[in-house]
């Protein structure tokens, strides 16, 4: 069969949007993360291990999210990003 991957809507937060901290932070705890992590928007879609593939995303704040996750850790990548974007990347 065909195998589900995950899937979670979020919703950014901070005041910025997705600017160079957030994405850095992102994408830091993603590396040598072996799922592959997508970020969709309402346009297109990045790889959320690709700093410039999410800037190019151009998201603003309380812009709506989806990330999807595939691979063999996926729920926990998803919960990790997910926190990330909850907790606004730990920024003001």
């Amino acid at each position: 069969g065909v195998r589900q991957l995950l899937a979670a809507e979020i919703t950014v937060q901070n005041l910025l949007g997705l600017h160079a901290r957030p994405i850095a932070k992102l994408v830091k705890t993603l590396s040598g993360c072996s799922d592959r992590v997508t970020l969709k928007g309402a346009e297109r879609s990045a790889d959320a291990q690709d700093i410039y593939q999410i800037m190019a995303l151009d998201v603003k704040c309380g812009d709506h999210l989806t990330v999807c996750v595939d691979g063999p850790s996926e729920a926990e990548t998803l919960n990790t990003v997910v926190a990330l974007f909850n907790a606004k990347f730990n920024e003001a």
